[in-house]
């Protein structure tokens, strides 16, 4: 299954559940599979606003922050990330920890 078909699905999934966030997650990665960078974004963000405690989302939107080199939205997100993630994960906040270190 290719991203453009992968994304259909998606979507038609999403018709039953528009709130689901590892639907929207998912349906962010597929955006940036078709270098979609601006839709990824624009969902997440939204993702982020509706469902604060989905961890997958800050170590992702924050990821796309810095490879546009944009670490005045990056900080922000990682660190809410790994605020987020600290005792309950550590791995993640590993990962957000050395996403962060990227933008020092």
């Amino acid at each position: 299954m290719n991203p453009s078909e992968r994304l259909q699905y998606l979507e038609e999934l999403l018709q039953n559940d528009p709130h689901d966030p590892f639907l929207n997650y998912a349906i962010a990665l597929e955006y940036l599979q078709m270098d979609n960078a601006e839709d990824a974004v624009e969902l997440l963000e939204c993702l982020r606003n509706e469902s604060p405690t989905y961890i997958p989302t800050y170590y992702q939107l924050g990821s796309i922050y810095v490879e546009q080199g944009d670490a005045d939205k990056a900080r922000p997100i990682i660190e809410a990330g790994m605020a987020l993630t600290k005792d309950p994960d550590p791995k993640t906040y590993l990962e957000l920890r050395a996403l962060l270190e990227e933008l020092d």
